[in-house]
């Protein structure tokens, strides 16, 4: 007996609404979807990314995508409906966020492991989400340093960053990242690494997804020399990026309190926050340096093309800060 015994004729509609935001999108479609028996099509559908205005001041956000289908052939009519929800947030991850295993490396102390991540465009490395396994009698609560390295020809090459002695970090929420902010926001652009040098002599234990094989990414350095680990799966360490962490809260103000205006701009831009003395770059979305020199608040970007560029302000206190603005004439 066939699932369908005379033609239908479907509806499809979907909405896209923006979680704590104003952005909203609704599409119907036009004609009723004819369907003869045993034959299978999706309904039409429109694009909708280039209806979404961006907002360069936030680096996370999310949707909630409602798509229902009604058949009006049947009586009653029949609708099903689609409920999902979209997130685009400021971290890289290989994983699902469900550790089947654990990941650490002997000897300890000295050993060494790290992940590999590429950029797109530049961008500021500001902390790094780790989920620890919490083993028995807390035997993995032992010191560790936080390294981030540049790439050298495939594997982790000069240390560009480290924060020292961390430890830790557990919460009665199941699979619960613990969040360790950098002291300073560290600007990369391409390939990096970032892991962890183990201090204590125990094994540190990091949740290991075993259902994603990043083993590509995964690297291990026990005897001086860099190697790719042999084990399959996705290291959980999720390095963040943009100017602040707000993943699932509000965001907050910079904490250095520069800001630039009008964004989008068209032939000047106007910067507050920045003392006399500190110096200031602009890079286009390739890492371009398209400008540089002394602060002043007033700069002229009559010269740039429409697009994206990134301005970062090296304070007198040595703090780099990175603002994004638009330029559209």
């Amino acid at each position: 007996m066939s699932l369908l015994r005379w033609p239908h004729d479907l509806t499809h509609r979907y909405s896209v609404d923006q979680v704590n935001g104003n952005q909203h999108y609704e599409y119907k479609s036009h004609n009723p979807l004819h369907l003869e028996p045993l034959t299978y099509s999706h309904p039409d559908s429109a694009m909708v990314a280039q209806l979404f205005s961006l907002d360069y001041d936030r680096d996370s956000t999310s949707y909630i995508i409602r798509q229902y289908v009604s058949d009006s052939t049947c009586n009653p009519p029949l609708v099903d409906s689609l409920v999902y929800k979209q997130g685009f947030y400021n971290y890289f991850a290989y994983d699902d966020g469900i550790p089947e295993l654990g990941f650490g490396v002997e000897p300890s102390p000295g050993g060494i492991f790290a992940v590999r991540f590429e950029l797109n465009e530049p961008d500021t490395i500001c902390g790094v989400q780790i989920l620890f396994n919490h083993t028995l009698n807390d035997a993995n609560n032992q010191y560790f340093d936080i390294v981030v390295w540049r790439d050298n020809n495939g594997k982790p090459g000069d240390e560009v960053y480290r924060l020292n002695s961390r430890k830790p970090i557990w919460d009665d929420q199941i699979y619960k990242f613990a969040y360790y902010k950098f002291n300073r926001r560290v600007r990369l652009n391409g390939v990096f690494y970032i892991g962890i040098v183990q201090q204590g002599s125990g094994l540190l234990n990091v949740g290991f997804d075993a259902s994603n094989d990043n083993i590509k990414n995964n690297y291990i350095n026990v005897t001086g020399s860099w190697q790719q680990s042999s084990k399959h799966g996705a290291i959980m360490l999720r390095p963040v990026v943009g100017a602040n962490y707000y993943i699932g809260v509000d965001e907050v103000e910079d904490p250095e309190g520069v800001t630039v205006y009008p964004n989008p701009a068209s032939s000047t831009l106007h910067i507050t926050g920045v003392n006399n003395g500190s110096q200031i770059t602009v890079y286009d979305v390739s890492g371009r340096q398209v400008m540089t020199g002394s602060f002043i608040d007033v700069i002229d970007i009559s010269h740039l093309n429409n697009g994206l560029y990134l301005l970062s302000v090296t304070t007198d206190d040595g703090n780099m800060v990175i603002k994004k603005f638009m330029v559209k004439k």
